[in-house]
């Protein structure tokens, strides 16, 4: 096998591997964005109920408690929607970098660096799920 093919074949599997992510990614997001729907809609009926008098307790608990979701699960399909355009980044390089880029050297250099921005975001995204799964322990801990 010679370098080019070595180079092709690497660029290959890294975008196999961020396609894998990007399709994880935007389905999160979207199950995600759906909770968010939801809960708004939540919050609406309890701001309406609060508006029209209604003081009782659990009703401004449960309005806080919506607002609260809403940013947690906001603040995490921000970091959902930054892994998204970077894959897609990533795959379009792969694609670009494994059927137009000729020279062996610059071929080279740009599977390096595709390589490394991939590493980065495997990372990111295994530092992301290490922290939702100890958020979840925490909170449905009894």
């Amino acid at each position: 096998m010679d370098k080019i093919e070595l180079y092709n074949s690497v660029l290959s599997d890294i975008g196999n591997l961020v396609l894998v992510i990007f399709g994880f990614s935007v389905t999160l997001f979207t199950v995600i964005y759906s909770f968010i729907i939801g809960k708004r809609e939540q919050l609406k009926e309890y701001s309406d109920k609060i508006k029209a008098g209604n003081k009782d307790l659990l009703i401004l608990q449960r309005q806080s408690n919506a607002i609260k979701f809403i940013d947690k699960f906001r603040s995490f399909n921000k970091h959902l929607i930054f892994t998204v355009f970077v894959d897609l980044t990533i795959y379009i390089g792969c694609i670009i970098s494994k059927y137009l880029v000729r020279k062996i050297e610059f071929k080279e250099i740009i599977t390096w660096i595709i390589g490394s921005i991939s590493a980065l975001i495997i990372i990111y995204v295994v530092i992301m799920l290490i922290i939702t799964v100890k958020d979840y322990l925490k909170i449905t801990k009894i």
